[in-house]
């Protein structure tokens, strides 16, 4: 359940810090609840936390923010699932820099 939290209609905010204040949230939980929470669930729920919200940051045009989510995202991972799916947060925040750049630039 944890790991299916999510912004919206229900959740936090819009505004610019809700990434931010999510992942204090997420990150308090987990740290309250760590007696009840399995270690790997734990660094499951943080590592998807991360990469949502580096996807997100980006797309509020933040790219520092959300490259230091992304390496956040990164120290988290252990498996190889988890190392594809860094890989492919990599591969779409690129695209997405690569983009923002071109429609600044390219005007």
């Amino acid at each position: 359940p944890l790991t299916r939290a999510m912004r919206g209609h229900d959740g936090l905010s819009a505004l610019p810090h809700t990434y931010d204040d999510y992942l204090k949230v997420v990150e308090r939980f987990l740290a309250k609840n760590a007696d009840h929470i399995a270690p790997e669930d734990r660094r499951a729920a943080l590592l998807y936390a991360y990469a949502r919200n580096a996807r997100g940051i980006l797309g509020e045009g933040h790219v520092a923010r959300a490259l230091g989510c992304a390496v956040r995202c990164a120290a988290q991972a252990r498996s190889p699932r988890d190392a594809m799916m860094v890989g492919r947060l990599a591969v779409g925040l690129a695209r997405g820099i690569v983009g923002r750049a071109r429609r600044r630039y390219l005007r």
